[in-house]
């Protein structure tokens, strides 16, 4: 596996589909802004996922769970809720909303390059729905949606297949 041309992992095997590893982190200077070449060789590898972070030339600050978690909602409570089947094999989802939304949830279906792709509210109450995504999701895909409330928030991770 290589970054930028950088050899970050050697006789490496993804294994099998179905096999999962976490690898790296790994660092890496970007060559063009916004650009990162991740290449492999000898075979078809399985790729399930990349993330990509941004560091700056000062570490990070250290954080409790408690502040972390407060940074990342905006000030806003997190709320769990569910989404199935999840890979979707059609782009069409089940969302299960827990009963602590109040008030209309807005939703927002995004891109992993945080482009919206599907935008919609849910009656106050709610605690099902239907979603069909279909069209923004054609073929394999990962994105992201949002949902608010005003007051609390949830983020669930999209996969069709």
């Amino acid at each position: 596996l290589s970054l930028n041309g950088q050899s970050v992992r050697a006789t490496y095997s993804t294994g099998p589909a179905g096999t999962w590893a976490r690898l790296g982190p790994y660092n890496v200077t970007l060559a063009a802004t916004g650009t990162v070449a991740f290449t492999s060789t000898g075979g078809w590898p399985n790729f399930s996922g990349v993330e990509l972070w941004q560091q700056t030339s000062a570490p990070p600050a250290a954080k409790t769970a408690s502040q972390a978690l407060a940074a990342n909602t905006s000030s806003a409570a997190v709320a769990l809720a569910v989404a199935y089947p999840n890979p979707s094999p059609n782009g069409h989802y089940r969302l299960l909303l827990p009963g602590t939304f109040t008030g209309e949830v807005r939703y927002r279906l995004i891109s992993v390059l945080g482009a919206t792709l599907a935008s919609g509210t849910l009656p106050a109450g709610a605690t099902a729905a239907e979603l069909d995504f279909a069209q923004p999701l054609s073929g394999t895909s990962l994105s992201y949606l949002l949902l608010d409330d005003g007051r609390l928030t949830a983020r669930l991770k999209l996969v069709r297949q």
